[in-house]
């Protein structure tokens, strides 16, 4: 449900079923035959709007619209109607790029891009000819055609997931790892025991990097690991590398351009808000990242590095990547795959899992409260305000609070849907400067006073921004300050590293100045 705000949209509980298939069925009978209801009732709530009546007994009417669909690359083509293999012919959906072109585009102006205009074109070639012979990799009509205000050419954006994360993200390392072997005369195993004995702050624990790469992979231009785990391991490199082989890295590396090169691009497309001022630096990023791929490995340019090219223009339309992406969703097919190795039932599989999954959704509904205000903590204990010491009771004692009163503190709290926890890094706004640097902050106490929770906090001094380890650097500083939960900038979580004794903080996106920017252009 696009119209949804991101914090409650990426719950899983907000995913919803329509169908379960098997694939040979699909084949059999067509996509046609699938979605025929979905898309009469499209067709019936974009016309005639579908009435909610709240509990308080307010009357609301809606307009339904389908404005994409998020899926992998394969389904995506198949869907479109669209050739379904990516080793040669027409492999992209946004261009008329063909496989054996890929290695000489590294710049989306020298793309022919697919319009609806030449779709169209195309399917009425495909229809008046009696073998119904492909043409530029369009053998069909997209099944969502009957829905008139749909731009099918648009319909399918790309996928942050299987493109970047699962694609482009492991290729890189592969690729940057190996230049740093061989210009670094560092061994594989050097690098494995870097990787293996780094030390993760707690918020990047969950996805610490755990497989041993070999030398095969790297000849393969890939890595082990899941997406999330990828993603990690690529924000850590330059500090794993940095922290054990800093005496090897005298020179400049392109595999460690590379890499920082990947991190540059990472930065913008996982940003929950993107500038519109960042549209064209993405452009020039990717083009840099592509034509240094080609210098460190020829023939490397995979279909998903090109569906890269089409990134800036996509985001105009759809706003940021994330928003999109598949990732949640790839979280309820794990659902379905424990409940199938559960049950041991597969004796009409497609029933059971989704009577099983529809009796999940019944018993969610039935909450009262699907979208709970309340706040979740770990574990915690009353105590004095006067007990926290000098400097942080301070914040907290004024003309209607004393020092004798007590207060609840936790370590750990959620609170509409955003946790905090001690020791945990934010970024409390972003200074006024040409290069809009963060301003930190480390949570010192989690505090629950008179039923208001506040976040008291010591500044962090910003020093500069070290483009090696693509972190900025700080220090602690003596001065805390209170701030209230919402009035950070950002809400994802830092940590703190230590590389040759500096203190570093490495960012997992780059955060916005402007919230009128590109977020969620879809949400009507």
């Amino acid at each position: 449900i696009a119209g949804l705000p991101p914090k409650y949209r990426s719950q899983l509980k907000t995913i919803f079923l329509y169908c379960l298939a098997y694939h040979s069925r699909v084949k059999q009978y067509g996509y046609a035959s699938i979605f025929n209801d979905m898309l009469e009732d499209f067709k019936k709530f974009s016309q005639d709007p579908l009435t909610v009546k709240t509990r308080r007994g307010k009357v609301i009417s809606y307009n339904v619209y389908l404005h994409f669909l998020s899926a992998d690359n394969l389904s995506a083509h198949d869907i479109l109607g669209l050739q379904t293999h990516f080793n040669h012919g027409y492999v992209s959906r946004y261009c008329l790029t063909k496989h054996a072109d890929l290695q000489n585009v590294s710049d989306c102006l020298q793309c022919v891009v697919r319009t609806p205009e030449h779709f169209s074109e195309q399917l009425a070639k495909i229809n008046s000819d009696a073998n119904h012979t492909p043409q530029f990799g369009i053998r069909g009509e997209c099944v969502f055609e009957e829905l008139e205000y749909l731009n099918t050419s648009d319909l399918c954006p790309p996928d942050i997931m299987h493109d970047w994360h699962e694609g482009v993200v492991p290729a890189i390392i592969a690729i940057g790892l190996s230049s740093v072997i061989q210009k670094g005369k560092i061994k594989l195993d050097e690098i494995n025991a870097a990787i293996q004995g780094f030390e993760y702050c707690t918020v990047d624990r969950r996805n610490r990097y755990g497989p041993v790469i070999t030398k095969a992979q790297l000849k393969k231009g890939t890595i082990p690991g899941t997406a999330s785990e990828r993603l990690c391991l690529l924000r850590m490199l330059p500090l794993m590398l940095w922290q054990n082989f800093s005496d090897k890295f005298i020179t400049n590396i392109d595999g460690l351009t590379l890499i920082l090169k990947c991190l540059d691009i990472n930065d913008i497309l996982m940003a929950p808000v993107i500038e519109l001022e960042w549209i064209p630096l993405l452009h020039f990023l990717i083009s840099e990242h592509h034509q240094l791929v080609k210098k460190l490995s020829p023939t490397s340019i995979t279909p998903k590095f090109h569906y890269l090219l089409h990134y800036p223009q996509t985001i105009i339309k759809f706003g940021p990547p994330r928003h999109y992406f598949t990732m949640r969703f790839e979280s309820v097919h794990q659902y379905f795959k424990r409940l199938t190795q559960c049950t041991k039932n597969f004796k009409n599989l497609t029933q059971t899992l989704s009577n099983r999954y529809q009796n999940l959704k019944a018993f969610q509904l039935s909450n009262l409260e699907f979208f709970p205000l309340e706040f979740d903590i770990t574990s915690g204990a009353s105590v004095v305000i006067n007990t926290l010491g000098e400097k942080l009771s301070s914040l907290l004692i004024n003309d209607m609070v004393d020092g004798d009163e007590k207060v609840y503190i936790t370590s750990s709290v959620e609170l509409g849907q955003v946790k905090y926890s001690c020791g945990s890094i934010l970024i409390h706004k972003l200074a006024d400067d040409l290069v809009s640097t963060p301003q930190f902050v480390e949570i010192c106490k989690l505090v629950k006073i008179r039923s208001k929770w506040v976040i008291l906090a010591s500044k962090l001094e910003t020093l500069g921004y070290e483009n090696k380890l693509h972190s900025y650097t700080i220090r602690r500083t003596e001065n805390y300050l209170k701030i209230l939960p919402g009035e950070e900038i950002d809400h994802s979580l830092l940590g703190i590293y230590c590389v040759d004794g500096i203190s570093v903080i490495p960012l997992k996106y780059r955060p916005a100045v402007h919230v009128s920017a590109i977020s969620v252009c879809f949400c009507y």
